[in-house]
């Protein structure tokens, strides 16, 4: 850590890769997904000036646990499965409101 409330980019992408590891070793996710989920981050990144590593951790974080609510893998999911997925999130009462709010697109 840099100081009290800052967190490094090293320990954001070992948040990240704990994560990932975590969810497949639970099998809440595929190699597949994880896969399509490394494709997404860096086309945010290829698309954005900057992406932090905090960004990118949060962003895995949320498409992890928004997989459950997924009938399908996402690299088959149409829009409509997506926002249906969303819709589900909001109205789900194991989330808190800033929780929630992470799934506002």
């Amino acid at each position: 850590m840099t100081g009290r409330f800052h967190v490094t980019d090293t320990k954001y992408i070992e948040y990240r890769e704990v994560a990932i590891r975590r969810a497949l070793t639970e099998r809440r996710t595929s190699q597949r997904e994880v896969e399509f989920l490394e494709a997404f981050i860096s086309d945010i990144k290829a698309s954005s000036k900057s992406l932090s590593m905090g960004r990118a951790y949060k962003i895995t974080y949320i498409l992890i646990g928004a997989h459950s609510f997924l009938p399908q893998p996402y690299h088959e999911a149409s829009i409509g499965d997506v926002k249906a997925a969303i819709a589900s999130i909001k109205e789900y009462d194991g989330y808190t409101k800033n929780t929630k709010s992470d799934y506002y697109f």
